[in-house]
């Protein structure tokens, strides 16, 4: 069963609220349970935020693997235990993030760590 480990939140600059999210899935089977993560804006129905721009990371989270531009053309890409970050508009750190296997807490955002540092880029959308 698919389980799911928010390992960090790092801030990140940009003309609107942005933070890059690291989780970690433990047997994953699909990309679906990617896809599922959002948070619920109370204020509205639909239009949620959701992953952007994501990219698998090694086991050690320090080298990409798989940019955002060939995400979802290997599926084996996403099976097993897969590191992964995405960035995340909008962010609030008093509601819990959502997705197919349950709630996750947000914890508190954290400088980017230096192994991260130059290999993800941020493209506005």
């Amino acid at each position: 069963m698919t389980t799911i480990k928010v390992i960090g939140v790092y801030p990140v600059e940009a003309e609107e609220p942005l933070h890059l999210i690291e989780v970690l899935f433990y047997d994953m089977q699909s990309r679906a349970a990617l896809d599922g993560i959002t948070q619920e804006w109370p204020a509205r129905e639909r239009g949620w935020q959701v992953p952007y721009l994501e990219h698998i990371l090694n086991a050690s989270g320090d080298r990409v693997l798989v940019g955002w531009d060939q995400i979802g053309k290997r599926p084996e890409d996403w099976e097993g235990d897969v590191r992964v970050v995405f960035y995340f508009h909008y962010l609030s750190f008093e509601r819990p993030l959502l997705s197919p296997f349950g709630e996750l807490q947000v914890p508190s955002p954290e400088p980017l760590p230096p192994r991260l540092s130059n290999k993800i880029t941020y493209i506005p959308t």
